[in-house]
């Protein structure tokens, strides 16, 4: 992820190239949290379709390697607001833009939470842009064999 605008190697990448110093790179969070194992459970609240939405989301971020168990609050946030989006949206399309010659409310809640989906989403790497600057962990592998066969 980015901070001040810059990259954020992880710890071995500063090792491996030989300027790590452990006043400024030791004891990051990221060096700490870990991967979740499996995918989690949506939270008991939600109903089927935001809890197919949640599962879709930590899917894509579980297949990435970097869904932590730090990040749920976010992910929550993120299905939360892409269906306030989308409903509000629908309701524009069924009623029209313009209620009594002025803006459909529906589309400020749109738009805000539209703003709240970009944002997490961008933390993710929901868009191209983000997703260069986000650095992925090695999956263990199950199989020993592999193992064996990767490290050799």
């Amino acid at each position: 992820m980015a901070r001040g605008g810059q990259n954020v190697k992880p710890v071995k990448d500063h090792e491996a190239k030989g300027n790590y110093r452990p006043v400024r790179h030791q004891n990051r969070i990221q060096e700490v949290s870990k991967v979740v194992e499996s995918i989690p459970k949506a939270p008991q609240h939600f109903d089927k379709r935001h809890a197919d939405k949640w599962a879709e989301v930590c899917k894509n971020l579980y297949d990435l390697t970097i869904l932590k168990t730090v990040d749920l609050d976010l992910v929550e946030k993120y299905v939360v607001n892409w269906f306030v989006s989308h409903d509000a949206w629908q309701e524009v399309q069924r009623e029209g833009i313009t209620q009594d010659g002025k803006k459909h409310p529906a589309i400020n809640v749109m738009n805000d939470a539209q703003k709240v989906v970009i944002t997490v989403g961008s933390l993710f790497g929901f868009n191209p842009r983000a997703r260069m600057g986000i650095k992925t962990e090695e999956k263990k592998s199950s199989d020993p064999f592999e193992e064996f066969l990767t490290n050799n």
